[in-house]
Parts: structure tokens; C-alpha cells; sequence
């Protein structure tokens, strides 16, 4: 069972624009969970509660649009027991959407469609939280129009989780039919050391800043090139197990730059 109420709205008043999503979602749920006292599966019900908040602030100068973004939604600690309850936000479908339209390339989807999407974020633009820990992102956003078929626009966005990440987890093992989806959640290592899911250590994911430009050449085509920079933070870290001990790995930056073509009929 999952219920969602909240309200969509768009404001303009002169140069002024402003775009608010406030959203809340309850519901209840069903699971196989082990029972500790004899080992034996069992259904177990959960209850389901969370919010997310999303605004979006803007200002046109001229042939300047100065844009501000906010995201919020709810989590789960680390510790807690997914069986029983889930603080984290479900949306029907996002299809890789969220954040995307040229705020995100790299925590989000980029203007290329294969960059940034799908489940290497751990559900960012298909479920808008960071695996379970929910999600705080602010970004700030500039486009100038120096003609009105050609526009250049910067991001720069820092981003953390609601709750802290443990970091002393890692990536389900990957194969050749896997690899291409990345690491889709946060699984427990097995070896010495402190456990998987005991407590949460970090909740900065990273400052993302890109750049680009939108060329519209002719009518319903346009080319567009963008180029993106996630500089990570310590909540991206992770664990493996080396000789059954737990290891701690630190996340490295990434980036690319990617062009499109794209035809509208």
C-alpha cells in the first residue's frame, strides 16, 4: 500500500519565478524477514512515512536567467530495519529523470542519455533519495542567451544525504551482464572489523559542477556540449573485503564531456 498526497505549483510575477513540490507519502508493506529466536522466515509489516520538498527560484535580467534549487527528502539511519520500517521516498516512476533538464550530469541524468542515469547513483534520479538515506541537494544555476538560438549555462551543486551513510559497505559483486547498471545499492561486507549497517559516518555526497552550451542551428534541431565534474565526497566511500578483513576505499572524482544532436518532430 503507498499514498501520496502534495501540491505543485508555479509562480510568476516579473522577472521573478518560483516552482514549489511539496510531497508526503504513507502507506504500509509486507516482507519475508528472519524471526532472531528460531531462524525461520516470516511475513513482517512495515510502515512507510516520508516527505520530499523541491523548489526551484528563478530571475530574468535581461538575457541573463539566474536559477536557485533546493531538494529534500526524508531517510532511513543506517541501522534501521528496512522490514519494519521506511522513512526514504518512493516515487511511481522517475524514469532517470530527476534533477535532470540541465541541473545534473553526473548525480543526475546528462544531455547525452547515458551518463549519469539509471542505478549508478544508487536510485538518485529514479528514486530521489541516495539508497536509504533520503537527500539534501542545492545548486545554483546561470544561462545566458547571447542570441536567442544560442545559450550557455553553469551549475555548480554540493549534495548531501538526510541521514549519515556507512560508509563500511560496498557494491554488489559485478559481471559482464551487471556492470553496465554500476553499483545499484549498498550491500554489507563480510570480514573483521566494525559491521555493515551499525552506524552512519558521513552524508556529504559531493559538489557537482558542469557547464555547456545549447545550439538551436535550425528549426526543431538543436546541438548541445557539456561538460561535467563531480568533485566526491566522503559519503561516496566504500568497503571490500581484502584477506577477510574490511577495507576502507576512498571515492575518486569523476567527470566527462559529452555532444548531442537531437531532432523534434
Amino acid at each position: 500500500e503507498r499514498y501520496t498526497v502534495g501540491l505543485d505549483a508555479r509562480w510568476r510575477v516579473g522577472p521573478f519565478g518560483l516552482d514549489p513540490t511539496i510531497s508526503y507519502q504513507w502507506g504500509a508493506y509486507d516482507t519475508q524477514a528472519l524471526i532472531n529466536t528460531t531462524g525461520a522466515a516470516q511475513k513482517v509489516r512495515g510502515d512507510a512515512s516520508a516527505w520530499l520538498f523541491d523548489v526551484i527560484g528563478s530571475y530574468q535580467l535581461g538575457p541573463l536567467l539566474l536559477e536557485m534549487r533546493g531538494t529534500y527528502s526524508t531517510g532511513n539511519k543506517a541501522r534501521d530495519n528496512l522490514s519494519l520500517s521506511k522513512r526514504y521516498y518512493e516515487p511511481l516512476d522517475l524514469d532517470t529523470g530527476f534533477w535532470s533538464g540541465g541541473w545534473l550530469g553526473i548525480l543526475g541524468l546528462g544531455v547525452d542519455y547515458f551518463n549519469g542515469g539509471g542505478g549508478a547513483n544508487i536510485g538518485m534520479d529514479t528514486n530521489v533519495g541516495y539508497d536509504r538515506y533520503g537527500r539534501g541537494s542545492f545548486a545554483l544555476r546561470g544561462t545566458y542567451s547571447l542570441t536567442p538560438a544560442l545559450s550557455f549555462y553553469g551549475v555548480v551543486s554540493p549534495n548531501w544525504t538526510a541521514e549519515k551513510v556507512d560508509t563500511n559497505t560496498g557494491c554488489p559483486a559485478l559481471n559482464v551482464s551487471t556492470s553496465a547498471l554500476g553499483c545499484t545499492s549498498r550491500v554489507a561486507v563480510a570480514g573483521s572489523g566494525r559491521p555493515s549497517f551499525a552506524e552512519g559516518d558521513s552524508s556529504y555526497l559531493g559538489t557537482e559542477v558542469n557547464g555547456g552550451f545549447t545550439w538551436r542551428f535550425a528549426p526543431n534541431a538543436a546541438f548541445d556540449l557539456a561538460g561535467y565534474y563531480l568533485f566526491a565526497g566522503s559519503a561516496m566511500d566504500q568497503a571490500e573485503s581484502l584477506n577477510g578483513v574490511i577495507v576502507k576505499r576512498d571515492a575518486r572524482d569523476g567527470y566527462y564531456a559529452a555532444a548531442r544532436v537531437r531532432l523534434s518532430f
